[in-house]
């Protein structure tokens, strides 16, 4: 399976990714452009917590087949000093108002994306150190 992006340049930093049929703009926000966009490595964690995000909302309601109400992922990450600035760490917070007897059903979820199922987690954590908690309304 092959996926296709294509970015042109419209101006000063600012790009318009095509992605099927939605788009996406970029604008390198640090270089104090006009912030028309996100930048592209804020993307990388927009990706990361969706993917994980949807695996674990996939695997509660399809195979422990418990609904979500509230859920969330978020992530901070730490670039280096040093050219090309990568993200040497990577924290995610997963958060969720759940009935306490299926927390654990919850941890094991987690553990499957980011073990098994998550392709953005396992390209990430090649260089970067990723960690996670969860936090539990």
């Amino acid at each position: 399976m092959a996926n296709f992006v294509e970015t042109e340049w419209v101006q000063d930093l600012y790009f318009e990714s095509k992605i099927d049929e939605q788009s996406i703009a970029l604008d390198n926000t640090t270089m104090g452009n006009q912030h028309r966009g996100v930048g592209p490595k804020k993307l990388l964690l927009t990706a990361l917590t969706g993917c994980t995000g949807m695996d674990v909302a996939s695997i509660m309601e399809r195979k422990f087949k418990m609904p979500l109400d509230s859920f969330k992922v978020s992530a901070k990450a730490t670039l280096t000093d040093v050219h090309p600035r990568i993200y040497d760490t990577i924290h995610l917070v997963y958060t969720i108002k759940l009935n306490p007897e299926f927390q654990e059903k919850f941890h094991e979820a987690i553990e499957m994306s980011i073990t098994t199922y998550c392709g953005v987690h396992a390209m990430l954590s090649k260089s970067s150190e990723i960690t996670h908690e969860v936090v539990f309304l």
